[in-house]
């Protein structure tokens, strides 16, 4: 089994200290680092922290092909995408072309009875929370998640989604037989953010990808964020694994508004710095709380998770490509946020991502 040489490279974007030396800092994040490199399944990270619109880069371990991470990396970020689609849902409910509780047949072209249950339709609000009753992904195939085989799932799905059109998206749409009412149960469902960027599409005669840059790329100074790679861009696209370290495929472009962006870390920096800014009242409309657990801790924003313990709010999302994990959690009220991605995906990947992070953040963010 090959080993791995683990090594660390810390690149500081701006000269930051968190209130403690440098050397401290760096020796807690390397300690914790390298130990979850040692003991799992994990062989690199790539690890970006904010405070105070500061930054701070760590790279670990090895990619699989004998490179270290780097800033020209690119990585699909999976479902952290629908976050962005969020945020171009809040600019038009700001801007007043639609609200969340509209039913969304009011904004397609045909007859769509079935997406209904006992009277009661699918609204932006239901797909947000992922509480909608649409299905994972087009075409709807529920059978290929009965007792999968983990190995050769992501295979099978990649076989039916690429090269899936929008007109083959609504053709399966008008099929789509809802079996609860919508904003009931939750369903996890990358057919709801795909509708949302269609409809917002049509809304702003505008492509997706344009709107990303009008209303987001730009003020967030996001250059390396995109849909689809250039040919000279791909060679920085990091490969992904299972965790038995078997080479994954990557997502397709039909997957879109509900997974297909690619970005480096400096970008998700960029990100979280323009998330943190709440003076934009779109940025601001997407984190406010569109549904609550009856103890009002946990809640749900325009595809942001989100905990209110002991005063303070944390809103993060994760994102899970074949072959990608990502964790991304922010705190407006502190200006901290962290990310962390590894090219490895599993069961389990995003629960050590989400600890590590845990970790991280409570060494920080008593420090000034």
């Amino acid at each position: 089994m090959k080993k791995y040489i683990i090594s660390s490279i810390i690149i500081f974007l701006t000269s930051i200290s968190f209130g403690q030396s440098k050397e401290k800092s760096e020796i807690f994040i390397d300690s914790v680092a390298n130990q979850l490199i040692k003991n799992t399944e994990i062989k690199s990270l790539s690890i970006g922290i904010v405070k105070n619109n500061k930054t701070q880069i760590y790279y670990y371990g090895d990619t699989g092909n004998g490179s270290k991470p780097s800033n020209s990396n690119y990585y699909e970020i999976a479902s952290l995408t629908k976050t962005f689609t969020g945020l171009l849902l809040a600019q038009a409910v700001n801007d007043k072309k639609l609200t969340i509780d509209d039913d969304v047949r009011k904004y397609l072209k045909g007859n769509y009875k079935n997406l209904e249950y006992n009277g009661k339709p699918i609204t932006f609000r239901s797909i947000l929370t992922h509480k909608s009753g649409l299905p994972y992904t087009f075409p709807n195939k529920p059978e290929i998640f009965i007792n999968p085989d983990y190995d050769k799932l992501p295979f099978i799905i990649d076989s039916l989604e690429r090269n899936f059109t929008k007109d083959k998206f609504f053709q399966e749409l008008a099929k789509v037989k809802l079996d609860t009412l919508p904003g009931t149960s939750f369903k996890y469902s990358n057919v709801g953010a795909n509708l949302t960027a269609y409809i917002l599409e049509d809304l702003y005669k505008m492509d997706y990808e344009k709107l990303l840059e009008k209303y987001i790329f730009k003020s967030a100074k996001m250059k390396s964020t995109k849909l689809t790679l250039a040919e000279n861009e791909n060679k920085d696209l990091v490969q992904g694994y299972s965790t038995k370290r078997i080479k994954m495929p990557f997502n397709g472009p039909s997957i879109r508004a509900a997974g297909a962006l690619k970005s480096t870390l400096p970008d998700m920096l960029n990100y979280i710095i323009f998330q943190l800014n709440e003076k934009n009242e779109a940025v601001k409309l997407s984190h406010s709380p569109i549904w609550k657990e009856q103890n009002g801790t946990y809640m749900k924003g325009y595809f942001w998770q989100m905990d209110s313990e002991n005063g303070n709010d944390k809103i993060f999302q994760n994102g899970g490509s074949f072959g990608t994990s990502s964790w991304l959690e922010f705190y407006p009220k502190e200006k901290i946020g962290l990310i962390i991605i590894t090219n490895v995906s599993g069961q389990d990947v995003h629960n050590k991502l989400s600890a590590i992070t845990t970790k991280i953040y409570n060494k920080i963010k008593d420090n000034n």
